[in-house]
């Protein structure tokens, strides 16, 4: 929970993503060992598909007007949250129509929709969350981050390879289903038994909302005008309650302040 306060503090504002904490405790350490580079795997999941979405069959289904991933779509978390502003709505759909345009030469519609999805998370969402994390949560001490991915001949090589070498939707073992061509790279330099399921984020938000109290009595709902039931907040996604949780902890730092 500390960590995430100071996070906040050092943003001023809310985090944007859950991976930030875990940014911050990383460069904290490495800072303390002497070291004043990382080299971070940024990119990996945009340009080689690693996202589980990326293979989702119903993620497929080419939409006119709103990236299907999660990551740079218009799909609340929430039925309770308000509504997106229109000039939202129409900078999402800009940036999906012209991400299908960039793989228009792609036959079939289902491998250009997951084509789409990756292009629209690399040259949108990317810039605006992941390398804003790996900036601000490592240089607050004073570490610079590099990626070995984020290199234009790799992101070249990446963007033209076909869907089966980066993300497929019939691999029936769940860990190699995307990033493929990575894994196997990985797998006859190491071993395929140390690809191990996605375990999250440790720290926040596991644990950091103990500190909080009850979901009904936390003050952020008042001002993001939630239009569910207060008591019964337990049951919404653990997407929405992380988010929850974030702009609890940010709204009571505030407090007294104008």
């Amino acid at each position: 929970a500390q960590s995430l306060i100071h996070c906040q503090k050092v943003l001023s504002a809310p985090i944007y993503s859950h991976s930030f904490v875990g940014q911050s405790i990383q460069s904290q350490y490495a800072r303390g060992e002497g070291c004043t580079a990382l080299f971070g795997g940024e990119g990996a999941d945009e340009i080689f598909g690693g996202y589980s979405a990326y293979a989702d069959p119903k993620n497929r289904i080419l939409s006119s007007r709103f990236s299907p991933s999660p990551y740079s779509t218009l799909k609340p978390c929430s039925d309770n949250f308000e509504s997106a502003s229109l000039a939202l709505e129409s900078e999402l759909s800009a940036i999906w129509k012209n991400a299908v345009e960039k793989f228009g030469h792609v036959q079939n519609e289902q491998e250009r929709s997951a084509h789409a999805m990756m292009y629209c998370d690399l040259s949108y969402q990317l810039p605006a969350v992941g390398l804003r994390c790996a900036d601000q949560m490592s240089m607050m001490w004073s570490i610079e981050t590099r990626s070995v991915f984020l290199r234009r001949d790799i992101i070249k090589f990446g963007l033209n390879l076909p869907m089966k070498f980066k993300s497929d939707s019939e691999e029936k073992n769940p860990q190699l289903s995307g990033k493929r061509i990575l894994k196997k790279l990985f797998a006859r330099r190491f071993s395929e038994k140390l690809i191990l399921p996605k375990q999250g984020f440790s720290g926040f938000p596991n644990e950091a909302g103990l500190y909080l109290g009850k979901y009904e009595n936390y003050k952020v709902l008042d001002l993001i005008k939630y239009k569910g039931n207060k008591e019964n907040l337990h049951l919404e996604s653990r997407e929405f309650l992380w988010k929850l949780i974030n702009l609890e902890y940010f709204v009571r730092s505030r407090e007294g302040r104008q």
